[in-house]
């Protein structure tokens, strides 16, 4: 089996095994060595969300949707979210497009160390989808340029937050980590957020484990 087909399983795997109890994901891979990007659509795509929010920091969303339509399963559901970190959108704070007949609710926040502005944008989108029992899953990438600009005392607390009111709208939350670019003592504090952990490594391997 090649590592893009392992790969391609994984959140398949994950969540049949968890009956789709898996929770708050930490998604682990070294941004340049490792194949994370399709073990992140299988994720999103496997849960069969009613939403989709993609928050990217310092990376276009264009890459997220180039992924999504590659994806042989991932059906866009009616409710679509993005938010972009790092302006990198090249738009205003707040616009809307349309995705293969979808609309499309796009935040921009230019300042990757405004992490009040992120949870501005956060409640702008989950606040439109609150009257329409939506179930959002949320691919969150990465959390690694954000500590880059915040403390991880304070970035923790913003995750602790954001991770609470995403649980008021029966929302999940997959997070992109770098481990390569962080000490054990951070990745260890960040763990404290979440309900799984999948790994994976520069050859497509993939380990998962749950708290």
């Amino acid at each position: 089996m090649g590592a893009d087909e392992g790969c391609e399983t994984a959140g398949a795997e994950l969540l049949s095994s968890q009956n789709g109890g898996a929770g708050d994901i930490l998604l682990l891979g070294a941004a340049l060595h490792a194949p994370v990007d399709p073990v992140c659509i299988d994720l999103v795509a496997e849960a069969q969300p009613d939403a989709i929010l993609w928050i990217t920091v310092t990376r276009s969303v264009d890459d997220k949707l180039r992924g999504w339509q590659q994806h042989p399963e991932a059906e866009l559901p009616d409710q679509i979210g993005m938010i972009d970190v790092g302006g990198q959108t090249h738009l205003g704070r707040s616009s809307e497009s349309v995705l293969d007949g979808h609309s499309v609710q796009i935040e921009t926040v230019s300042d990757p160390r405004d992490l009040t502005g992120l949870g501005i944008a956060v409640n702008t989108v989950l606040g439109k989808w609150v009257d329409t029992d939506t179930r959002p899953v949320v691919c969150f990438d990465s959390i690694t340029p954000l500590l880059q600009y915040s403390d991880l005392r304070r970035l923790f607390r913003f995750l602790h937050v954001f991770s609470q009111h995403l649980a008021e709208h029966s929302g999940v939350v997959h997070y992109h980590l770098d481990p390569t670019a962080h000490d054990q003592e951070t990745i260890n504090t960040l763990l404290e957020l979440i309900d799984t952990t999948v790994e994976v490594g520069p050859d497509g391997d993939i380990e998962f484990s749950h708290r």
